[in-house]
């Protein structure tokens, strides 16, 4: 629910004195403020900033705000880029989240400029169950095995288990285990 606008004037009186955009990495001091919830509680953030959160364009866990024309650790952490929706995630927050290929997909993307990443949203994470959000991640982990073994670069991910190497893969028969 949103908050009532006598709510948002009350809080917005109680920042005016504040005059600096929430967002940790703006340093935007300028006069067009606006206040968005984040994370269940109210702040201020500069036009620019307000817009991108409003677009979504934000750290799907920690939820930093990025514009598109800041370039990759601009906030001093390595990000990825879905290949399918386009946001940006925080590689660190994928790693926290148990997505432990995040660091070699990021190394592969500042390899070649190009990786196939898919963040929690269109992965599914969000809705997952665990048995599901592991299927998930290990369908990822083999995907990125098989970039990296087609570039010579197998070494940047870390061994495989057995159970995730047998994986059924869309198109592909599961191999046999004895």
């Amino acid at each position: 629910a949103r908050p009532s606008s006598e709510h948002m004037e009350q809080t917005a009186r109680r920042l005016d004195g504040k005059r600096r955009c929430t967002n940790r990495v703006c340093s935007s001091t300028n006069s067009a403020w606006e206040i968005r919830e984040v994370s269940g509680k109210l702040a201020l953030f500069c036009r620019g900033c307000a817009r991108s959160l409003d677009q979504g364009k934000n750290c799907h866990f920690c939820k930093q705000i990025y514009r598109q024309r800041d370039s990759d650790g601009f906030d001093g952490f390595n990000w990825l880029e879905c290949s399918e929706c386009l946001q940006w995630t925080h590689v660190h927050c994928e790693m926290k989240a148990g997505f432990s290929a995040a660091h070699s997909l990021h190394a592969e993307f500042k390899a070649n400029g190009e990786v196939m990443y898919l963040c929690p949203s269109c992965r599914g994470d969000a809705d997952m169950d665990p048995l599901q959000e592991t299927k998930s991640r290990n369908l990822q982990t083999l995907t990125l095995a098989r970039l990296l073994q087609s570039r010579g670069l197998e070494s940047l991910l870390p061994s495989l288990d057995s159970q995730s190497a047998n994986l059924a893969v869309p198109g592909r028969r599961r191999q046999r285990t004895e």
